[in-house]
């Protein structure tokens, strides 16, 4: 995602974490600055393997601020990401869902288009009639 991230997007300056509450944190100094948050439930491939710190822990904080950006949800956990979505949706917030395949094959292909979408309905809504 990082290389996809520099490469399709140069102008951008992007924040890549595997920790919620470090996204939390971020999220509490920079939210008016982001463009999109892209979110996966599982976090497994962290260095410690850790089942316990999920995404999850971002929508439980999500869903107690105003939505501000789309949200990009990555997850093949088919029943957690439906109870992520759901629970965003019924917040307000603006969901895509994309599922990985192919190593990271979809994050050039579906995730950047899914990415393109959202952040244009975005400057759709911000944009004066």
């Amino acid at each position: 995602m990082t290389d996809c991230l520099r490469e399709r997007l140069p102008l951008h300056t992007f924040h890549i974490t595997d920790d919620p509450e470090t996204f939390i944190g971020y999220l509490g100094e920079f939210a008016g600055d982001i463009l999109a948050v892209s979110l996966d439930h599982d976090l497994h491939e962290r260095p410690d393997q850790s089942t316990t710190l999920t995404g999850m822990q971002v929508v439980d904080h999500l869903v107690t601020i105003p939505p501000a950006f789309p949200v990009l949800m990555h997850t093949s956990n088919r029943h957690d990401g439906e109870t992520m979505r759901s629970r965003l949706v019924e917040s307000g917030w603006r969901v895509r869902w994309v599922i990985p395949f192919d190593g990271t094959t979809w994050v050039a292909t579906d995730w950047y288009r899914a990415l393109k979408r959202a952040t244009r309905a975005t400057d759709a809504r911000r944009s004066p009639a």
